[in-house]
């Protein structure tokens, strides 16, 4: 038996069910391998830096290790981007690269792998000789399930085809992860936080990523009603709260006017499994007369180049809230009136634009959300576009989002939402998969627009089409410098994306774009939407950072 079967046996044996990967001379044998194997599902995709998006999508939707397999050489620098990505959103992902031949004196894609990944934060294991490949694989799946991180697996593929006449017997990561209980907080720093809330005129809680894992929304509430505090979330926590009197909405950049300035008469933030960031806090901007005190299992302390709370509680989100609550005696009253979460504000509201034959961002992305069911799948890109998108989609819950903001590369979305897509469809989920998408980011990764058709996924790729990149355009117009050089035009991406064996459309009304989704809704199929847009429309949060003025709606020349 040649070593590549037992390693495809051994990946099988961690319960991989589904495989990303562009094949070449350095994974070619094991790819083949993997896909031979009962139940496992291979997707082929037509970029290696797609695949590993693709796997990272696919972990996000599942809570499992998404499993990525390129080959050696240009095979794995075309990851970077994605690898680097999965660090920042710290997606446990195990990526199977060949490596050149060990016995081979020169080898056109040579190439020192361990620094560029460990460039990119991830992990990296390389199998040097046949009696450690089966346990490497073993420590990769431990070490992605336990940090929640990356791994590249190195094996020269020379070695892989080494032929091995003994049986081993298969031990995997699940035999060597420890039973983890929740980690309770102390007697402590559970009075501490209950004595600050109770002091607090003005509290806001902010829920995060952590938050919802645990599982602690009904506690969260319960605990705000009692202080008296608000309740906002972090973007990955979107909408958990919606719909609730004490919501104001989203911290950081896409907070409303008026959430802001609930934010900044806070004289106490409590961050529950939340990072507390950058973004989230606005560099420390958005909470300037608040105490800033952090919930969770791995506090950083120091974070995107900032303090990040003035103290810090190391503990699981619910059980930490569980035993506050128990030292916060029920109020009679609260000590205010809240009204529920501030009307977002308006993108779009003054009479001039948008161009001719293109479409307000705001109104269609209000269309969107109407067209699309409230437990629909959304990926979404980043890039100027995504403005509208954030505050504009609503009433679902973080479980229904995917960002692709992590390393704030464009591009990302679509491969991304492949991996969700695919893992929907492999448990059986039949409500609508959409992804949301910027014309310069799909052209990046056009290509797999026939990834899409070829294995028939059913995915919706709605494109905001502004033939622009249209955050380069803004940051130059709002500097009274000519945003030209970042206008590209419009490419017929309907066309294109027939050409691909899509079903596709321009959609130049409310009208059409909402049959359109609808068409999706009513049979998914592989699908683009293209969403003409003017380019010089200025999103709510681009007034406020780069033009400094709440009144701008369209910026720049054409």
């Amino acid at each position: 038996m040649l070593l590549y079967d037992y390693l495809a046996s051994a990946f099988e044996a961690e319960g991989v069910d589904t495989l990303f990967g562009l094949m070449g001379d350095g994974n070619m044998f094991w790819m083949t391998a993997m896909a031979e194997r009962p139940g496992v599902t291979v997707i082929h995709a037509r970029h290696e830096n797609a695949a590993v998006a693709m796997a990272d999508g696919y972990a996000r939707a599942t809570g499992r290790v998404g499993v990525a397999t390129v080959t050696c050489g240009p095979g794995l620098t075309q990851v970077l981007t994605s690898l680097t990505a999965s660090v920042r959103h710290r997606t446990p992902m195990v990526i199977l690269t060949g490596q050149t031949p060990v016995e081979a004196a020169f080898h056109l894609q040579e190439l020192e792998q361990e620094p560029l990944v460990r460039a990119a934060g991830a992990e990296f294991i390389r199998v040097s000789t046949v009696n450690q490949a089966l346990d490497a694989v073993a420590r990769a799946f431990f070490t992605a399930r336990m940090h929640r991180a990356p791994v590249v697996l190195s094996v020269p593929y020379d070695l892989q085809e080494t032929d091995q006449p003994w049986t081993e017997v298969i031990t995997t990561s699940a035999a060597l992860v420890p039973e983890q209980a929740p980690l309770r907080p102390s007697p402590e720093s559970a009075a501490e936080i209950a004595h600050l809330l109770g002091a607090a005129t003005s509290p806001v809680i902010v829920a995060g990523a952590g938050a919802v894992r645990a599982g602690c929304r009904a506690d969260i509430l319960e605990l705000a009603e009692r202080a008296g505090a608000r309740v906002a979330t972090t973007l990955p926590a979107k909408d958990w709260f919606e719909g609730e009197p004490r919501d104001v909405g989203l911290a950081g950049a896409f907070a409303s006017e008026a959430a802001r300035e609930i934010f900044a008469g806070a004289d106490l933030v409590l961050g529950v499994g939340a990072r507390m960031g950058y973004y989230t806090t606005e560099g420390g901007y958005l909470f300037p007369a608040a105490r800033v005190v952090q919930i969770d299992t791995d506090p950083a302390g120091y974070l995107d180049g900032q303090r990040v709370a003035d103290s810090y509680t190391r503990a699981d989100a619910a059980e930490a809230v569980a035993e506050i609550l128990k030292l916060m005696p029920p109020r009679g009253a609260a000590r205010d009136a809240p009204s529920g979460r501030p009307r977002p504000d308006r993108a779009d509201d003054q009479p001039d634009g948008p161009a001719p034959g293109t479409h307000r961002p705001e109104a269609a992305v209000a269309t969107i959300d109407r067209a699309l069911p409230k437990d629909a799948s959304i990926t979404v890109g980043v890039g100027h576009f995504w403005n509208y998108v954030v505050p504009g989609m609503t009433g679902r819950g973080p479980a229904s989002y995917h960002f692709t903001y992590d390393f704030g590369a464009i591009g990302q979305a679509v491969p991304t939402a492949i991996g969700v897509a695919v893992a929907r469809r492999s448990a059986g989920i039949d409500t609508p998969c959409a992804v949301i998408e910027g014309d310069g980011s799909l052209l990046m990764n056009v290509q797999e627009l026939e990834t899409i058709a070829r294995h028939d996924i059913p995915l919706l790729v709605i494109v905001m089409n502004d033939g622009a990149y249209g955050a380069e355009y803004h940051k130059l117009a709002a500097r009274g410098i000519s945003g030209e050089q970042a206008v590209s035009g419009r490419t017929d991406l309907a066309r294109t994306a027939r050409s691909f064996g899509l079903r596709a459309e321009r959609c130049d009304s409310d009208e059409e774009l909402r049959a359109a989704v609808a068409a999706f809704v009513a049979e998914p199929a592989p699908t683009l939407v293209d969403v003409p847009i003017d380019h010089r429309a200025v999103s709510v949060q681009y007034r406020r950072l780069h033009y400094g003025t709440g009144t701008v709606s369209f910026g720049g020349d054409e």
